[in-house]
């Protein structure tokens, strides 16, 4: 737990400085910018670290303290069994989906506080594309909002 909360710093350093730039952004860019390009440039938080470093028990602290109603997307269904076996006690408010599934899915959910992605470095970019392109609403967009891709 100790490494998690190392990296759970980081990415609340990291929240605090996207938070000020999409301020900025969004008063003069977000209706002259197409909201993907909008999400990938001011809305994106990458984390990388070693393997074992803590991102999977990042992901539970970030739902608990900090975005309690999240998408978060996993690799595979293998993944996603796994972190719900070890850290999914009771949480209603998020969803939990395999990229492997349908992800046209995706488009009916909302009220999301941010869309956390594990392990986002060995997804295919045809396939982050098309989760940007389906997320990456004006709804989501018009207030602070993250998509955090853990690698």
């Amino acid at each position: 737990m100790e490494r998690a909360e190392k990296l759970y710093k980081a990415v609340g350093l990291l929240l605090d400085v996207c938070k000020e730039i999409q301020d900025k952004a969004r008063e003069s860019l977000l209706e002259k910018t197409e909201y993907v390009g909008f999400a990938k440039e001011y809305c994106t938080i990458k984390l990388g670290g070693a393997r074992g470093s803590g991102h999977t028990t990042l992901i539970n602290l970030l739902l608990q303290r900090k975005f309690p109603k999240s998408l978060v997307l996993f690799y595979n269904l293998k993944m996603m069994q796994l972190y719900k076996r070890h850290y999914d006690k009771g949480n209603k408010k998020s969803i939990f989906l395999s990229i492997g599934s349908d992800l046209g899915k995706l488009a009916g959910h909302r009220g999301f506080d941010a869309i956390i992605i594990d392990c986002a470095s060995i997804i295919p970019k045809t396939k982050m594309d098309n989760i940007y392109k389906i997320l990456a609403t004006e709804e989501r967009l018009e207030k602070e909002f993250y998509f955090i891709l853990l690698e």
